[in-house]
């Protein structure tokens, strides 16, 4: 009985938080709304959403099963000319909310966001699942970039951001962000005066290149003791999109190391991830292969290393069909565990 009475006080002091979010936006937005009623523009868009996979370990048949990955709703858009808001919520297992802001710019150079939302490491987390190369993320991504601040914060936090962009001529733009964040995941409040950091600078050239650095630091709950410990990450990322032969070409790699001092010693995990997509015949056929390589510790001969082979078919803008077979070698474990994964997307956003 009192597991349960936990359980439900638990999940009662998740909703409530997810409802005092939900308010505090509405009242926001509506006395900004009142505040300047001449600048409203009230543009609203829905956010729908799901990804169901069907998932097969090709040697080991641990994972053979269909799974809905992920449900999610809300919606997003321009309430007045320089305020912006979005909240996001995930269905699939117990309803959570993933993201809740009010952006408003002052100036091109000068945005704040205040709520909580993605932290700006990295680029293959940064954009959103439904426009994801691959099905999985790589090694690299899953094993820092992902539980930095807090593992399991499903790659957010809350805080305060500010951001900007300049272009210095018509072909290179430089982009900037600035975040402040709890370092504790999602919807959780701190539990300590130490805040998280995370910085990010891009160069945009023509929109066809950019090349990206990213940085984080701050502290993370130590699994070996009681104190928390400190963590730093650094990464660098380069991307590029062109049209070759009339068929769209991306090319894009990424960096990332890390440093963990926790109670039982220094640990220095570290990979990196580069991948190539090309359009086929047709513009709704895409094929992909990325190699990854990550280490829990470069001073350590051991490491995970990957080739993906994927096959993508575009039903719409973002309703699409993937095909990934990824090859696996692990010195984690012994034996391979090849993985065939089919994912079926839907979007309306």
């Amino acid at each position: 009985m009192g597991l349960i009475y936990d359980e439900k006080n638990l999940l009662l002091t998740k909703i409530d938080g997810i409802m005092k979010t939900f308010i505090i936006l509405i009242l926001l937005c509506t006395s900004a709304i009142f505040a300047q009623p001449e600048n409203l523009i009230a543009n609203v868009k829905h956010q729908f959403w799901g990804q169901v996979q069907y998932v097969n370990s090709q040697e080991t048949n641990i994972d053979d099963s269909f799974l809905i990955k992920r449900f999610r709703l809300g919606a997003k858009g321009d309430v007045l000319e320089n305020l912006k808001f979005a909240f996001l919520f995930e269905m699939a297992g117990s309803p959570y909310l993933m993201q809740g802001w009010l952006d408003y710019t002052f100036h091109p150079m000068l945005n704040i966001r205040v709520g909580q939302f993605k932290y700006p490491f990295g680029i293959e987390n940064y954009v959103s699942a439904t426009l994801w190369d691959f099905v999985n993320p790589s090694f690299v991504t899953a094993g820092i970039t992902s539980k930095l601040g807090y593992e399991g914060g499903k790659l957010r936090d809350i805080g305060v951001q500010l951001s900007g962009q300049n272009a210095f001529s018509k072909e290179i733009t430089f982009k900037y962000f600035l975040t402040v964040m709890n370092g504790n995941g999602i919807n959780t409040k701190d539990n300590n005066k130490n805040k998280d950091f995370v910085g990010r600078v891009v160069l945009d050239f023509n929109k066809t290149l950019n090349f990206g650095a990213s940085y984080f630091g701050g502290t993370a709950n130590d699994p070996n003791g009681p104190a928390r410990y400190a963590e730093s990450a650094f990464g660098i990322d380069a991307k590029y999109i062109n049209s070759i032969a009339g068929r769209k070409l991306k090319i894009q790699g990424e960096y990332i190391s890390g440093i963990y001092n926790s109670a039982a010693g220094e640990t220095k995990p570290a990979g990196f991830y580069a991948y190539l997509i090309y359009e086929l015949l047709s513009k709704q056929l895409e094929a992909g292969f990325r190699y990854d390589s990550y280490k829990k510790d470069s001073g350590l001969d051991k490491k995970q290393s990957r080739m993906t082979l994927g096959l993508s078919y575009y039903l719409a803008e973002k309703q699409k069909i993937n095909f990934n077979y990824e090859l696996i070698e692990n010195d984690y474990y012994t034996g391979g565990d090849n993985l065939l994964t089919m994912q079926f997307q839907f979007a309306l956003q």
